[in-house]
């Protein structure tokens, strides 16, 4: 069988893919996805010659364009969603892809996380929806496409048999505990908290700006002028924190002269979430989109991308 190409016509071949690409897969996705991105790199990692990596890992902005250039890695997963392209640390990346994908289009994965358009770009590229086929499936395109390019894929490790574990009794999911009360109440204590900084840089300008963080008993409301996003904690009939779940909401049409919740009858709910929470015990936390595949976040993330997307929608982008 003759070996895979280029879109030179070059032969690939693992040992001059490793002299040109000294990453095997680079990640495009924004800053709230940072718990998807990991899941993602935890299912790749053990199969791939070098371990993914993540433009927004912390690293110096600057080597961005470096980590997505088609001579630094060797294939791109572009984790897509409503606010790719308009964040601080998705807003340069288009260029860059779409210089790519003339050269070398087979090198680039697109994953939909949501029903937001794709870029003009993105079309007729690898493609493979999150709500579909789940972080694996999501893990398992990119290997096929490694494997396609001519690259290195490691056998699957050996899984080790749990040990067994001798008890008296089944112990209770920590969820479903009383004591979980206590985790839900501080996660909502720092959503509360994370709510203000985010538009007070825009009421700042000059003061003429309609802000305010009404709040009722577990329900919060983040509201600049004529946007809003409501979280709210709904308890489920049993009580326990697994049975309820948190309804997020953006709001759009505001009136001026309403306040508080009084401002939301006369709105219209734009975009709307359910999210249940997971955790194994307390240090954990995550909010999972309650759907099929669902993104999980921490509450900074949740926040962060919600009133992100209420911005956006402000200035008059991803209104659609």
């Amino acid at each position: 069988m003759a070996p895979p190409q280029g879109a030179s016509g070059d032969p690939i071949t693992a040992r001059s893919a490793m002299m040109t690409n000294p990453d095997d897969v680079a990640i495009s996705a924004v800053a709230y996805d940072r718990m998807l991105v990991r899941d993602v790199i935890e299912r790749l990692t053990p199969y791939l010659r070098t371990r993914p990596r993540w433009a927004g890992d912390g690293g110096d902005p600057e080597l961005v364009p470096s980590l997505l250039a088609e001579t630094t890695s060797r294939l791109v997963l572009v984790l897509h969603q409503r606010l790719w392209g308009h964040d601080g640390e998705t807003d340069s990346h288009d260029g860059i892809l779409r210089a790519r994908r003339r050269t070398r289009p087979e090198s680039i994965i697109v994953a939909p996380l949501d029903e937001s358009p794709l870029p003009e770009w993105a079309a007729g590229l690898r493609s493979c929806t999150l709500a579909v086929v789940g972080v694996d499936g999501v893990a398992d395109a990119v290997l096929d496409a490694m494997a396609a390019a001519g690259g290195s894929v490691r056998a699957a490790p050996p899984h080790a048999p749990d040990a067994p574990q001798l008890r008296w009794d089944t112990p209770r999911a920590y969820l479903t505990q009383p004591r979980a009360q206590t985790a839900l109440q501080h996660e909502l204590d720092a959503l509360a908290s994370e709510l203000p900084p985010w538009f007070r840089t825009e009421d700042a300008q000059d003061g003429t700006h309609v802000v305010e963080f009404p709040a009722r008993p577990y329900r919060l409301i983040a509201r600049l002028d004529d946007v809003g996003v409501s979280f709210s904690w709904v308890p489920g009939p049993g009580g326990a924190v697994a049975d309820g779940r948190l309804l997020v909401i953006e709001w759009g049409g505001l009136r001026r002269a309403d306040r508080g919740a009084e401002a939301l009858k006369g709105a219209t709910a734009t975009r709307e979430r359910v999210y249940r929470a997971e955790a194994a015990e307390p240090g954990n936390w995550r909010w999972r989109a309650d759907e099929p595949n669902g993104r999980a976040c921490a509450t900074v993330d949740l926040v962060g991308e919600w009133l992100s997307g209420a911005l956006m929608a402000r200035r008059g982008f991803g209104t659609a």
